[in-house]
């Protein structure tokens, strides 16, 4: 048995940066803040139907579109299950075990789309604003002016290169991430 709780990591892969983006990918990986940020081999990853989100009306931008082409993570396949579709399964993917934490890079991108995501899917959210903490914010508290690693754009790759950064900032900060 695992230890308890354990610890989520959530990335997003987007079209835009708005709230109403069109999620070309969400990744989720499980991790063990009191064991050295080992991560859960379970992990999740769905690739939401872009059609699908164009009908609900989820925004794209020329720019972001861009981005992804320069930085050859620009999804090939547009389809797959809908929007609520993946977004149901990520609930059930949060509720298999307890967790104490929600960890994102970047609160003020990943949590608005999750939220706006789940309301327009008329779900809700499977976890409270509160619980959520930005490991951005914690490795810019530990690197002032440092970039962190390049990251793949691929929601579980980044999910896991996140956990890296973020083992390395409490390292620095000589912090206990289950405390905080």
């Amino acid at each position: 048995m695992s230890p308890s709780p354990s610890s989520l990591f959530i990335d997003l892969e987007t079209l835009n940066t708005t709230p109403d983006s069109i999620i070309t990918e969400i990744g989720a990986v499980r991790f063990y803040p009191d064991k050295n940020l080992a991560h859960d081999p379970r992990t999740f990853c769905r690739e939401p139907s872009i059609p699908d989100q164009l009908t609900l009306g989820r925004s794209f931008s020329v720019d972001t579109i861009r981005f992804h082409h320069r930085e050859k993570s620009m999804r090939q396949d547009w389809f797959g299950p809908t929007l609520k579709e993946s977004l149901a399964d990520l609930a059930h993917f949060i509720r298999l075990e307890p967790f104490n934490r929600i960890w994102i890079w970047g609160k003020d991108f990943h949590r608005p789309i999750l939220e706006h995501a789940f309301a327009q899917a008329g779900l809700d959210m499977p976890f409270t604003p509160w619980i959520t903490k930005c490991a951005r914010d914690t490795w810019d508290n530990a690197f002032p002016g440092v970039k962190h690693a390049k990251r793949q754009h691929r929601a579980v790759e980044d999910c896991l290169a996140s956990i890296a950064d973020l083992r390395a900032a409490a390292e620095k900060l000589d912090i206990e991430l289950s405390a905080i």
